[in-house]
């Protein structure tokens, strides 16, 4: 699970403490931590935990954005493609008016 962790949300380093069956009642639970800054959560299984800690919400954000940019870009794409062809038939019928 180590392996699949981003560096730590808040001060950026590589240096997380993940320790599992934290809960002595239930033998459970997931402690994940940061080893510099102290950050530190706890849940009730590694996937949430690795969920949580890896959740970045401007990531998210940006990615979003990014894919509405590269649905606009491809739209305007088209959008210029059809526009060229307008004017290479406009071109056309101007030079051979009997064409169009």
């Amino acid at each position: 699970m180590v392996d699949d962790l981003k560096p730590c949300p808040f001060c950026g380093k590589d240096d997380q403490i993940v320790m599992q069956n934290v809960d002595p009642e239930t033998s459970d639970g997931v402690y994940i931590g940061c080893g510099r800054c102290g950050f530190s959560f706890n849940v009730r299984s590694a996937d949430q935990a690795r969920d949580d800690w890896n959740q970045r919400v401007l990531e998210s954000s940006l990615e979003y954005r990014l894919g509405e940019a590269q649905y606009e870009l491809t739209a305007a794409q088209e959008e210029i493609y059809c526009l060229k062809e307008e004017i290479h038939y406009l071109k056309y019928e101007k030079d051979d008016p009997q064409n169009a």
